[in-house]
């Protein structure tokens, strides 16, 4: 079975997620969605609790079929690192053959994580990359599948950014469903961009 893992701190998650998760699906017997706590390489924690990401999560994703949410690093102890995260699934499903995606903004840092020589024998990688932009960075060693052109270019910080200033264009980004959730919870307010 193929398992392809999707972290982030997804704060708030978007059209971006929707997309990567979509493209997932279509090509894995199984996705596993995984908010993070804390993701080591972040300065900070994310805005809004666990429970509202989760929440966030499930509006964005019900479109689709063939995901779950898993909980497992919500419930460990900061920072979470994927080589725990990973060491976790091959305990859980010890058939399984795994894929990280990822977005090409990470995989510039990928050789900061933790174990990542040990990642890359445990697990492919799945990059999405953003239309015209080239790695400059050698990644010759490193088993990865490239999802070219991937016009998705937003962060969750720039859309905390446009949350508070209440700039429309959000809407773009953000599924009504989402941004419904976000203003009845009152999330994103008095300048919470950074994360």
């Amino acid at each position: 079975m193929r398992i392809t893992l999707l972290g982030g701190s997804f704060d708030p998650p978007h059209r971006g997620h929707l997309e990567m998760a979509r493209f997932c699906v279509q090509n894995s017997q199984r996705l596993l969605i995984i908010p993070a706590a804390h993701a080591p390489l972040k300065k900070h924690s994310p805005i809004v609790s666990d429970e509202h990401r989760i929440h966030m999560l499930e509006l964005l994703l019900s479109p689709l079929d063939g995901w779950e949410i898993d909980t497992w690093e919500l419930l460990q102890n900061p920072p979470n690192f994927t080589i725990d995260t990973l060491t976790e699934m091959r305990r859980r499903f010890r058939d399984a053959q795994f894929t990280i995606a990822i977005g090409q903004d990470q995989l510039v840092q990928f050789r900061q994580w933790k174990n990542w020589a040990v990642i890359v024998k445990w697990a492919d990688l799945l990059c999405f990359r953003r239309s015209g932009e080239l790695p400059a960075y050698d990644i010759s060693d490193l088993p990865l599948t490239w999802v070219e052109d991937f016009d998705y270019a937003i962060s969750s910080m720039q859309l905390r950014a446009m949350l508070v200033r209440k700039d429309p264009a959000v809407s773009q980004w953000i599924p009504q469903s989402v941004l419904e959730y976000i203003n009845d919870h009152a999330l994103y307010k008095n300048n919470q961009v950074q994360g």
